[in-house]
């Protein structure tokens, strides 16, 4: 910009070339925009000019403007429009399902088809007809609706895990405490809202719905408030009710024989001290100077084990590759042999014509079209053969030439399979000499400590298995609780396969330490700093921010007010909706750079920073019309303020929950029944790739097993709203409890056709009382938010009781985690005397040959399996494989049919 001009200059005439436009954005902010005279090029400068006025305005009075107070005052009908599309979607996701269902059974009804792989006594005829009889009841449209009604809750738990089946229990809970407080609290409150308006507003409050929430009392009518003030007391009293009663549900739970038998008695020690690394005896020993006779072995972990999970992984790797390899042999073999009744020249032919149009051999065509251009690579394959050619001229002369030759697909596959078995046994001569030095069950004690000591090395951390979950639980409590330095860091394994090597097997220093600083603190960044981009996203999803922007939509502005008022209620919910859905991946990254060492650890790390983030974002940013500078701000110079903010703006709020809630029980239960993403893969992605049964079987078994501590926090966050305006605007109760049903019926078919996975990450119900507890943000926030509105109105005396209701709150919560949630899962005595499964070992595993490889889940001697097929090639080619290369292989329970498609028997 030029120099501040001198005096004899106009200083009106120079603001005006440089000055572009001051806009006041509230009474603390304004905005000014200057010109940029530096280019030459007009049209440049005024695009430039405009578009930075049109985005640095919108994008900042966005930033310091909650959005949830663009639907104060709605109407009925604007509020049924906003929530129209999203209804809409979810029909049209419901019938696509339905039409669907039947036909992707491998998608849509995992559960029945896995029944049929899990089942090894019960001969494949009888298992085949309890599959048919199954599939055959819910074959219907419709029929799949009264299956999923009736089914029981409880057998989930064994099915799916503890955390699935308290998850399906926590959305059962809050449909059931929402509806309790509808009932009792609605018949009271709305004829109170309704009739204690200003007689100057009556006409404009009955076109809009804030006459149903607590803005429109009057302060003439004050004396009303009691009403709220009881009616808090009951909420907070019911909360309660609920809450012990859950805690003691979960109790129970945590002692039963299903929970008890998945504990382990096996423990993890860090830092283990030198003099003890080479020497299990000593180790051992001082185990049972701990607890007597409790140490049954002590399992070293050998500086090779990243190498040896690198093996174990190329194994699976080769394994699967020969599966494939062996099918492609069996399926060119039978496209070959099969009879083709149809020749092409005679297409014309009406004699041929009926026949070709066979809608069986359609398929047959169609799939050997199909596997020929998957195994392309394969009919290309070339061989040089050298040859040397004579000729008799002065004396001879001799040339050596190499010839290419085309291989055959057979010559080439046999060679690939030779590679590939040749590979995987070098990989299993490997596993066998660790082995041979590793394995110390048949040796002695000496014997045993010796070889340990030749081993190439050790790290300072064992695995010790005790004779009980008791002992073992004993112990790692005991060395939690006492040791610092050495013999810490003790973790109860409930499931190995949950173990996070790399951050188990690093060694706790400034590095971790820092890790861990660097991770808090990106986390508390993405908390503060995702307003930036939440703020963007509603920005250019409103329709005439858009158009300011891109002028190339400006028709959009043009369309019937129905669907303008659709597109600016739903756009802004649905993009928040999708943004969020990132932040997940970003705190599982998070908590594996602060070395959580299991699934288990990572997933609970995951649900306390996530639920942070959604009531920060989902509640906090959309509610406070101020931006999170002036808040802070304002909260640091006057924390008093607090309550007269939340009363300020919670109820201008209620109506942008409202729709936000039904909304997202529409899209979540939608999106639960189509799975949108799952059934693109399926028709297109996993037709290329899961060739093999076995590949098969571990995409059903991995089907929908969920990463619960990123799903328990969205569900706390909507059932604090709920709590938050059960008093201000209790018409969102029944909402909450409609959107809940939605998802609680989408996750039961889920639970019942879908899920057959084993969940690696199962916290035995930690999740679920983390979930329970967090809904006591909302019963703060409702208790400040009615100190602040008992304040506005004059109601000194209801603020302070309600000051006095917080403070027994807070005691009330201190008891409960003190006295209830921190001894859940601690054993009692009578749960020890009383159930043996404290008693008894869980992993029959580690009396094996080898206990590390038990531990690391290494399986070397797998069965390669191949489909049956009716012309008996895979008979030949497992009698061939065995001969030549001593490979068992398996038939398993698929077969080719007729038509070149791997079905199930």
């Amino acid at each position: 910009m030029d120099a501040i001009p001198s005096e004899g200059i106009n200083l009106f005439e120079y603001l005006s070339e440089n000055l572009y436009t001051y806009l006041d954005i509230d009474d603390s902010t304004s905005i000014l925009i200057l010109k940029n005279t530096n280019t030459s090029n007009i049209y440049s400068k005024k695009f430039l000019s405009n578009t930075t006025y049109n985005l640095l305005s919108a994008l900042l009075n966005t930033a310091r403007t909650g959005s949830a107070h663009k639907h104060a005052g709605i109407s009925l009908s604007a509020f049924l429009t906003s929530i129209l599309m999203s209804f809409m979607i979810f029909i049209i996701q419901a019938i696509i399902f339905i039409l669907l269902r039947n036909h992707l059974k491998e998608l849509y009804q995992t559960t029945i088809l896995s029944k049929y792989h899990s089942s090894s006594e019960i001969s494949s005829n009888s298992v085949s007809s309890i599959i048919n009889g199954e599939l055959n009841e819910n074959a219907t449209y419709f029929g799949w609706i009264k299956t999923v009604y009736k089914a029981n809750m409880e057998k989930y738990l064994k099915s799916s895990g503890v955390d699935a089946y308290l998850f399906i229990r926590y959305l059962y809970v809050l449909i059931f405490f929402n509806l309790t407080l509808a009932v009792v609290i609605i018949p009271v409150l709305l004829p109170i809202h309704i009739c204690s308006g200003s007689k100057d507003e009556m006409d404009f409050a009955t076109t809009s719905l804030d006459i149903l929430n607590m803005s429109n009392i009057s302060s003439d009518n004050s004396n009303m408030l009691i009403f709220h003030f009881l009616l808090t007391i009951f909420v907070v009293i019911w909360f309660h009710v609920v809450l012990l009663n859950e805690l003691r549900f979960i109790k129970n739970l945590s002692s039963s024989d299903y929970v008890l038998q998945n504990k382990s008695q096996l423990l993890f020690v860090d830092n283990i001290p030198n003099e003890y690394v080479t020497h299990t005896i000593k180790i051992k020993n001082y185990f049972n100077k701990i607890l007597p006779d409790s140490a049954m072995e002590v399992i070293p972990l050998p500086l090779s084990i990243n190498k040896l999970r690198k093996e174990n992984s190329k194994l699976k790797r080769l394994d699967n590759k020969i599966e494939i390899k062996l099918l492609h042999i069996v399926l060119y073999k039978y496209f070959s042999q099969s009879q083709e009744n149809v020749r092409i020249v005679n297409v014309l032919n009406k004699k041929y014509l009926r026949i070709f149009w066979n809608k069986n051999k359609i398929k047959f065509y169609f799939r050997k079209v199909a596997f020929w251009i998957r195994t392309s690579h394969n009919h290309f394959h070339f061989k040089t053969k050298r040859k040397e050619i004579q000729f008799n001229v002065f004396n001879g002369i001799r040339f050596k030439i190499f010839i290419l030759q085309r291989r055959t697909f057979l010559e080439t596959a046999y060679s690939q399979l030779q590679d590939l078995v040749s590979a995987k046994n070098s990989c299993q001569k490997y596993f066998q000499n660790e082995m041979t030095v590793t394995n110390s069950q048949r040796n002695e004690d000496d014997e045993r400590e010796l070889l340990i000591g030749q081993h190439q090395g050790y790290y300072n951390k064992v695995f010790v298995s005790f004779g009980s979950k008791f002992s073992a639980y004993m112990v790692g409590s005991f060395l939690n609780s006492f040791n610092i330095d050495t013999w810490n860091t003790a973790l109860i394994l409930p499931n190995t396969k949950g173990i996070i090597w790399s951050n188990l097997l690093k060694t706790k220093n400034y590095k971790t330490l820092l890790r861990s600083g660097f991770a808090f603190t990106i986390s508390v960044f993405v908390i503060l700093g995702w307003i930036i981009p939440v703020a963007f996203i509603t920005l250019i999803s409103h329709i005439p921010y858009l158009t300011s922007l891109i002028p190339i939509i400006s028709k959009l502005n043009n369309q019937p007010t129905i669907i303008s008022k659709l597109l600016n209620s739903v756009i802004p919910i649905l993009s928040l909706v999708i943004i969020t859905e990132l932040v997940p991946f970003i705190y599982r990254y998070l908590s594996y750079i602060r070395y959580c060492r299991t699934q288990e650890e990572l997933e609970i790390n995951i649900q306390l920073w996530f639920f942070i983030f959604l009531f920060v974002h989902l509640f906090i940013v959309v509610t406070i019309s101020s931006g999170m500078s002036l808040l802070i701000e304002k909260i640091i110079n006057n924390p008093v303020m607090i309550t007269t903010l939340l009363a300020h703006e919670l109820p201008k709020s209620s109506n942008f929950f409202c729709s936000f809630v039904i909304i997202r029980g529409f899209t979540y239960s939608g999106g639960n029944f189509l799975q949108i993403k799952e059934l693109i893969l399926e028709l297109f992605y996993y037709p290329t790739r899961y060739y093999s049964t076995k590949k098969k079987i571990k995409k059903m078994e991995k089907s929908l097993c969920y990463s619960w501590g990123s799903i328990y926090p969205l569900f706390s966050v909507l059932g604090c709203i709920g709590i938050i305006y059960s008093v201000i605007s209790p018409i969102i109760l029944p909402i909450c409890s409609l959107s809940f049903f939605l998802i609680f019926f989408s996750v039961k078919y889920q639970f019942e056709f879908q899920c057959c996975g084993v969940n690696i990450a199962e916290t035995n119900g930690i999740l679920y009382i983390n979930a329970l507890t967090q809904l006591y943000t909302g019963i703060y926030c409702l208790e400040f938010s009615m100190i602040g509105l008992f304040t506005l109105y004059n109601s000194y005396r209801l603020s302070f009781a309600m000051l006095l209701l917080f403070i027994i709150t807070l005691v009330i919560h201190h008891n409960i985690s003190l006295n209830r949630i921190s001894k859940i899962h601690k054993p009692t005595i009578k749960s020890i005397t009383d159930n043996s499964s404290w008693n008894c070992p869980s992993y029959s595993s580690y009396t094996e040959n080898n206990k590390l490889f038990s531990i690391l889940n290494f399986d070397i001697g797998r069965t390669i399996l191949i489909p049956q097929d009716p012309l008996d090639i895979g008979t030949k080619e497992r009698s061939f494989i065995f001969n030549k290369y001593g490979m068992k292989c398996e038939f398993d329970k698929t077969t080719i049919s007729t038509t070149g498609t791997i079905t199930y028997l």
